[in-house]
């Protein structure tokens, strides 16, 4: 809402009132569209709008004279931060359109966005971490990790630096690069000690590697500066059961399950490997069947269930 309300003021400055509402209806759109379908009119009609406002607006800062103020678009780390530049101006036009595009699946229209962002702003961080993480989605993971770097390299802030590295360690990961992926966790916990995210990634790195004893510590840090994180719970019961601590299996996994708001299915399957390995084959069997009711194509639980059934 300050987001909106300050672009209001920002655009009555330049005496752009039919613009106000419009701007106010793409953010409004972008936290409102998640989950929608692509096909809704709806989101069509949100889309096509907010296609509208900013080429007005690309074509609105770039005529503006030094002089005049340039309207910003954001805050936060996925923002654009503009001066009195009107070509910053447009790259905080070009960088909030491809937010859209990315929060919205679009990866090849975020890309470009991003990369006009870049060449308008071409020493600012943020725009790299955001096409970092549009080729992320599109499983480029090595245009990701150069982007991370290049945005590690550029980071005015201790903040923007943690997240790139946590960036760029995810890409490394899904590269089966767990070495590099530690090391950037570790170095993004360093910047942002109380981040439990990066405790929780770095956990399934070293789970990767089979290093369950550092997943667990990770994890236990987690739960520690988020106690009411379901998936961090459910994570460390999963650990525990490799490690044959099936007690502190099944504590974990009943944890997790009270906690998440949305039944999920990968406690249940945590906690009936626990039960089974206890020997309490009627609590595994009916976790397991809970856990595939909840997700007919989890694996693990399949599996699971096949082995229950020999």
């Amino acid at each position: 809402m300050l987001t909106i309300i300050t672009s209001i003021y920002e655009y009555e400055e330049l005496g752009e009132k039919d613009m106000i509402a419009s701007i106010a209806l793409f953010h409004f759109m972008d936290n409102r569209a998640e989950g929608m379908s692509e096909n809704n009119p709806i989101f069509i009609g949100w889309m096509a709008q907010a296609e509208a406002v900013y080429r007005k607006i690309i074509a609105l800062v770039t005529q503006l004279q030094p002089s005049e103020p340039v309207p910003r678009l954001g805050s936060g780390t996925q923002s654009q931060p503009s001066g009195t530049s009107p070509r910053l101006g447009s790259a905080d036009a070009y960088n909030e359109r491809g937010r859209s595009y990315l929060n919205n699946g679009d990866y090849d229209r975020a890309i470009a966005d991003f990369t006009e962002t870049i060449r308008l702003a071409p020493n600012n961080a943020i725009p790299y971490g955001n096409r970092a993480n549009a080729y992320y989605n599109k499983g480029d993971y090595d245009r990701a990790i150069a982007d991370c770097t290049e945005s590690i390299r550029l980071a005015s802030n201790n903040t923007d630096k943690a997240t790139a590295y946590g960036n760029r360690a995810a890409a490394y990961n899904a590269k089966n690069d767990y070495d590099r992926a530690i090391a950037d966790y570790t170095e993004a916990i360093r910047l942002a000690s109380n981040n439990a995210t990066y405790y929780n990634s770095r956990g399934l790195a070293y789970d990767n590697k089979g290093n369950y004893d550092s997943a667990i510590a990770d994890y236990t840090q987690a739960i520690r500066l988020a106690p009411n994180n379901a998936t961090y719970y459910s994570n460390r019961a999963y650990e525990y059961g490799l490690k044959g601590d099936y007690d502190s299996a099944i504590a974990d996994a009943t944890e997790a399950i009270r906690l998440y708001q949305t039944p999920t299915a990968n406690p249940y399957r945590h906690r009936a490997y626990a039960y089974m390995q206890k020997g309490n084959f009627t609590q595994a069997r009916t976790d397991v069947n809970r856990s595939m009711q909840i997700n007919p194509n989890y694996q693990r639980a399949k599996d699971l269930d096949a082995e229950l059934s020999e």
